[in-house]
């Protein structure tokens, strides 16, 4: 297939067709906060539209990037994905080093800068128009956690799809065996999950202005499928106590699963130059297995330990053309978040002499802000425009370690709830220039001033060169921070020390792409290194205690390609990105895929039916622990492909369908499971490490029904 399309983009255009111009979303809008073709971006920017969703049959923004992305990818503990970059993903970051927006409202949270690429997104899908995922650091318009990249999300119009919808989608996987053994009696007892969503979408007149109101609500839920793992034990010297529902009491492992539950309500009112958005929603989740990152401490297969986040955004914006050269934007936000986790233990070490004991973390922050934005343009023909913005945030946040008797409910130890007042001063200019016709200049910076982070300058230069007809070279000079959480900087608990004067995490990233598009016919070729510093780490003291601090680095480089064409019936399409990634140790990244891609290839049938047969691919990449768990193998997880077959197309009038299988080569995912996280390295027998399985085979399929008034 990569043959074929390095050949097709040097092959005549072929015939249009609407498939292919739903492919060719050529405006986007994330990577200079104004409209722009594709090609002139100042960033590498791979679009993703709604029909592409559907006819691929992805369910979430998770598959989105692995099935379709360049240069990103998405690993799954069983739990809230972890996203990485050209080969840099650093685990356990609860994604806080991407930048996720919907319609210009930054979804990361401000507590710990957490954003979720799964379910936990919480927009039904349904809702969205497109997808931009843009490669590399951007802090230069956005600020803060937009290091690894940034997703902006654009959602439908009312105009796109006026009228009723309703939405039934389901899935089916089978229980399966050590390491992911798919077995017979797994499909006895199958894992399940049900979405279920309605949407309204129309336009009016209201106050005599022309209006619009779009709004989207679903549940989904999962349960399942369940995994065997172990068993375990821990030779330290040390009684333990697994819970009731281990193989027994000291030994780890047994039969177990999880679940997710997300219900979401995304509204959106457009009345002429005004915009208003409401988004509601709750994420709550359990992980089937213990980990380095999340549920370390729980007894095996407790279904009272969880976590759960829930949020409320309100968002408005006034945009108007004051002049034919001049635009001006007024955007005012307000959030509310709140996290909640616990985990349940029955062991001594963790419980002390109570018996059973919760032990618990609560995180909160109300944030809210303004954001005034002007954008000139001194030519009147868009060859020499000018972006001034500032902004003003205020945020509280705080958070607190829970410790109580399970059985009792009595305090075994809990730590107080600390506030923090904190504000953050930002200010923008951006400079877009075309001195002569085939030069398109980019050139930006950005100050923030946080109270948390202190000062930060990102800066960007981008140089975008019109070589011949459809050929385009970029260079692109970019940077991006992240400030420290609330929890690396000020928590404090037993063994853990507070770090108030942490410095931002900070990288710097410089890429070259050549592009050709031939009709509808796309092939770029692209190299890029990126360097990371002062990365925040948590670290043990002479004296044992634990303390978070600037002690990491990164250096990066590598190359990908992509391509994607339409010969009809067919279409297609291939990215692969090869990244040579090593921490300040010379060590490999754990968990980042070096060498990743994917491919599709979609049939339009007649009848307006579509078949499409998709691959996600990863190479070899390290455990979790691959280097600071003391195992006597290096743990790491094998190379691996998801493939993925749909159908989908009108199955009776104003009703659609689409059906599909999901199937993953490797049994594993690079993530070590249960107890023996970094294993005493003095033991006489240690046993190798045990990896966290993967979910091997789904069956799904899912109606939708529409009524246009």
């Amino acid at each position: 297939m990569i043959l074929a399309l390095l050949l097709l983009a040097l092959a005549p255009p072929p015939d249009t067709s609407d498939l292919e111009g739903l492919l060719d979303a050529s405006v986007v809008s994330g990577a200079s906060n104004s409209q722009e073709s594709v090609s002139d971006a100042p960033a590498t920017v791979t679009v993703v539209s709604a029909e592409q969703l559907r006819i691929l049959g992805l369910r979430s923004l998770d598959e989105a990037i692995n099935f379709l992305s360049l240069g990103m990818n998405v690993q799954n503990p069983l739990h809230s994905v972890e996203l990485g970059s050209r080969g840099v993903l650093l685990s356990g970051d609860y994604g806080n080093h991407v930048l996720v927006r919907i319609d210009g409202h930054s979804m990361n949270e401000q507590w710990d800068g957490t954003a979720y690429f799964e379910q936990g997104l919480a927009l039904p899908l349904e809702a969205i128009d497109h997808i931009e995922l843009i490669v590399g650091p951007g802090s230069v318009l956005y600020g803060g956690n937009a290091m690894l990249g940034i997703i902006n999300i654009v959602t439908r119009k009312a105009s796109d799809r006026p009228g009723l919808m309703l939405v039934a989608e389901g899935s089916l996987s089978p229980a399966q065996g050590l390491d992911g053994a798919i077995t017979a009696e797994g499909f006895a007892h199958p894992g399940a999950s049900g979405r279920f969503g309605i949407g309204w979408a129309s336009e009016f007149t209201l106050f005599g202005t022309k209006a619009s109101f779009v709004a989207n609500a679903e549940t989904y839920s999962q349960s399942g499928p369940s995994f065997l793992f172990g068993p375990q034990s821990v030779s330290d010297g040390v009684a333990h106590d697994y819970g009731p529902r281990s193989q027994s009491p000291s030994v780890w492992g047994g039969r177990a699963s999880y679940a997710t539950s997300v219900p979401a309500l995304y509204a959106k009112l457009d009345l002429g130059d005004f915009s208003f958005s409401f988004h509601l929603a709750s994420y709550k989740r359990s992980t089937p297995y213990q980990n380095a990152w999340s549920n370390s401490t729980t007894d095996f297969d407790d279904p009272n330990s969880f976590e759960r986040d829930r949020w409320l955004q309100l968002d408005a914006r006034w945009q108007r053309q004051l002049t034919t050269r001049l635009s001006t934007t007024v955007h005012l936000y307000g959030d509310i978040y709140r996290y909640y986790s616990q985990d349940i233990s029955s062991d001594p070490p963790v419980c002390g002499e109570v018996a059973r004991c919760l032990n618990g973390s609560v995180g909160k922050a109300n944030w809210g802000g303004l954001e005034l934005q002007g954008n000139y343009d001194w030519t009147g023909s868009g060859t020499l425009t000018t972006l001034v913005g500032a902004e003003v945030r205020l945020r509280r946040v705080g958070d607190q370690n829970i410790l109580t008797n399970f059985d009792t409910g009595e305090d075994a130890g809990s730590s107080p709830f600390h506030i923090h007042d904190e504000q953050v001063l930002s200010a923008w200019l951006q400079q877009r220039a075309s001195p002569v016709r085939f030069l398109h200049l980019n050139l930006g910076v950005r100050f923030d001033d946080d109270s948390r982070g202190g000062n930060n300058l990102s800066p960007r230069a981008a140089a975008v060169v019109d070589l011949w007809k459809g050929g385009t070279a970029k260079l692109i000079y970019s940077a991006g921070y992240r400030v420290p959480s609330v929890y690396e900087a000020y928590s404090q608990e037993q063994g853990l020390l507070a770090s108030p004067d942490l410095k931002p995490e900070r990288n710097y990233s410089v890429e070259a792409s050549l592009e050709q598009r031939h009709g509808r016919t796309h092939f770029l070729a692209g190299v890029f290194r990126s360097w990371w510093r002062d990365l925040i780490q948590q670290v043990v003291l002479e004296n044992g205690d634990r303390q978070y601090q600037n002690v990491s680095s990164i250096e990066n480089y590598g190359l990908e390609v992509a391509a994607s064409t339409t010969l009809e019936p067919f279409s297609m399409g291939m990215t692969a990105t090869a990244a040579h990634s090593r921490d300040g140790q010379h060590l490999e990244l754990s968990v980042a895929p070096q060498i990743f891609g994917n491919a599709w290839v979609s049939l339009a049938l007649p009848g307006g039916h579509a078949a499409s047969f998709a691959v996600s691919a990863v190479g070899s990449r390290p455990a979790d622990r691959a280097f600071d768990g003391n195992f006597p193998v290096t743990p790491r997880a094998p190379a691996a492909a998801q493939l993925k077959l749909t159908f989908s197309g009108p199955l009776l009038r104003n009703l659609d369908y689409r059906a599909g299988l999901d199937f993953n080569t490797g049994s594993v995912s690079p993530y070590v499971a249960g107890p023996n996280q970094g294993q005493d390295p003095d033991a006489s027998t240690r046993p190798p490490a045990e990896l966290a399985p993967n979910v091997r085979l789904t069956a799904f399929a899912g109606l939708q029904w529409r009524f246009s008034p």
